[in-house]
């Protein structure tokens, strides 16, 4: 019946909110050992971005100074 779904409900989620605070707070752990303090992930994870694109540029300015140079000795 609805009523002991709703109940069965709730207490799954009041599981799975106590799994994720376990997990959380292992992972906060780990980070600390790892990294001797915790790292905010979505910011590293910008920054790994924000490096790639970074060479992509730079590639990018190279293969153009390459053709440039190649279009002017042909000149």
């Amino acid at each position: 019946n609805k009523k002991q779904e709703r109940k069965d409900l709730s207490h799954e989620l009041k599981h799975a909110a106590q799994v994720i605070k376990l997990l959380t707070d292992e992972c906060n752990k780990l980070m600390v050992e790892k990294f001797g303090k915790l790292v905010q992930l979505e910011r590293l994870e910008g920054a790994i971005v924000n490096l790639q694109i970074e060479e992509l540029k730079q590639r990018l300015d190279d293969a153009g100074d390459e053709y440039y140079n190649t279009m002017t000795q042909y000149e």
